[in-house]
């Protein structure tokens, strides 16, 4: 019952960071993000208050918000909520006779899976009325598109097709020889209201402004802004269509600044000439890195009580020590079921960790010089007849002489390898050469030659995993892990089997019971 309430704890938090908080299971992920800024210029009329109405980027499909900025000198701003907009005001009670510049910063990244919030249904209000020639040409395109379509999708694409065509005088008509992008979309969305309830087909229709972000780190300065013509069905909700070509669908990496009808996108009060810009870059962000500040806005518990808000020398300590229960793991399962033996089961662990700082090869060698030299001078110290204590003193202090002299030594052959000796855990060290030779006193030589290459062995094993890059990501970003291993070592701890090592052990008996 225990093992299985640590499991389904630890699982649980790590599912859930995976699945809600988006955290990565791999150290290598990126995610594209933009930074967008608006750059807003005017002149001010003097002594007058100043009020700026700014739209700013909605909450949207495939786009995630990180961050923004609103740089302004001596402004007030709020943010309001406006029918699936979101409208930014600056205000100054006394705007200075100089030209004003506001800026608007905000970061995205893209991810396809989000899906974004439910949109309203709510269109362009109001009904537009032509008279005379204009009328016929709205009635000819209305009647024209309602006979080559089936439903509200076809049908708006129909229209603007309709009014691409430069030759037909329906279209110059109604769009007054005026062929722009905008200008289709709007004249597109008068049709598809209709002039009244029985003539129109009253179909729900909106513009939306935004533009198409690079997929290549390139910075893209004075950004045109793109209108495109939605209409909505109860069936598939909003569908976009293109009013240069009438393709239906955004473009991939489309960022929607506003939905709305012909409402400008600024609009400036106590000032004059007014310009509005645009620029984006792209770059790659650790994904992780995404996923923390997403979680940290959404105020989350679990991330605000993680290791990525301890002081950064803390989480360095604490991305070692978090990988020695999982070192220990390993120690059981080669000491419990394969039958290593070694110089107890924290040693190896530590000898593990000394391995990070020398790297594997060249850490066995410094280990099993110093462990060698160690030795020597503690069968020398045998001879003298000494107490436990003053002898393992005297260890510890030949051990640190021969760490010095390799350092040294090292330095002088300018290789730097010897210099991390000192790395080495100097009481671990000391105990296995104590251990090492009452073994090899008590028992034989050979078999303090074996705990002590089994030792090493199992510390190489260790080491393989604790500093294996996926395992310190995983074991740090979801610490709740812990719990499934301390879960694993209680059911090894109920194991009262053999180990694979007693195969070859007991070999003959094993030839005789099949004789």
């Amino acid at each position: 019952m225990l093992v299985g309430i640590l499991i389904l704890i630890g699982m649980w938090i790590f599912f859930y960071k995976v699945k809600i908080l988006d955290l990565p299971l791999s150290p290598y992920g990126v995610s594209q993000v933009w930074t967008i800024e608006s750059k807003i210029d005017f002149d001010a009329t003097t002594g007058r208050s100043a009020k700026v109405e700014f739209f700013i980027p909605p909450t949207q499909a495939h786009f995630h918000r990180l961050d923004e900025n609103f740089v302004s000198r001596n402004y007030g701003v709020t943010t309001d909520l406006a029918v699936d907009n979101r409208l930014s005001i600056w205000t100054i009670r006394h705007a200075p006779k100089t030209s004003q510049t506001l800026y608007y910063r905000a970061q995205f990244y893209f991810d396809e899976a989000f899906q974004g919030p439910n949109l309203s249904n709510r269109g362009i209000t109001g009904r537009y009325l032509y008279t005379g020639a204009e009328r016929a040409a709205q009635q000819t395109i209305i009647s024209n598109a309602r006979q080559q379509s089936v439903d509200s999708l076809s049908f708006a694409t129909n229209v603007v097709k309709n009014l691409n065509k430069p030759d037909d005088g329906n279209a110059a008509i109604l769009l007054n020889r005026d062929y722009s992008n905008a200008n289709i979309a709007i004249t597109a969305a008068k049709l598809l209201k209709g002039p009244t309830v029985e003539e129109g087909p009253n179909i729900i229709s909106r513009l939306v402004y935004g533009f198409t972000l690079s997929e290549t780190e390139v910075a893209l300065q004075d950004i045109p802004l793109q209108i495109y013509l939605g209409i909505y069905d109860t069936e598939h909700g909003w569908r976009y269509i293109d009013p240069n070509s009438a393709r239906v669908g955004l473009p991939p990496y489309f960022l929607i600044w506003r939905y709305g009808d012909q409402t400008p996108i600024l609009g400036v009060e106590g000032g004059r000439n007014e310009q509005l810009t645009f620029s984006a870059i792209k770059r790659e962000v650790n994904t992780l890195n995404v996923a923390q500040e997403e979680a940290l806005q959404d105020h989350s518990i679990l991330m605000t009580y993680s290791l990525f808000n301890l002081p950064i020398h803390t989480q360095e300590v604490y991305q070692v020590l978090i990988m020695v229960p999982l070192g220990a793991l390993i120690i059981l399962l080669l000491r419990s079921f394969v039958g290593i033996r070694t110089f107890g089961t924290f040693m190896p662990v530590l000898i593990a960790l000394a391995f990070r700082k020398t790297h594997l090869l060249d850490g066995i060698i410094l280990f099993t010089l110093i462990v060698s030299l160690g030795l020597t001078v503690r069968f020398y110290l045998e001879q003298l007849k000494l107490l436990l204590i003053p002898r393992l003193s005297a260890v510890l202090s030949t051990v640190i002489i021969l760490m010095i002299l390799l350092s040294l030594f090292s330095n002088q052959l300018d290789f730097q390898t010897g210099l991390s000796v000192a790395l080495f855990p100097m009481v671990i060290l000391t105990m296995i050469i104590e251990r090492m030779s009452i073994v090899w006193e008590e028992r034989n030589a050979w078999e303090a030659i074996l705990q002590g290459i089994g030792s090493l062995f199992a510390a190489a094993i260790a080491y393989l995993a604790m500093s294996n890059l996926y395992m310190e990501h995983l074991f740090f970003v979801f610490p709740e892990l812990l719990l499934v291993i301390i879960a694993i070592m209680l059911l090894l701890g109920c194991y009262h089997g053999y180990r694979l090592s007693e195969l070859i052990r007991f070999r003959e008996l094993i030839k005789k019971h099949d004789i």
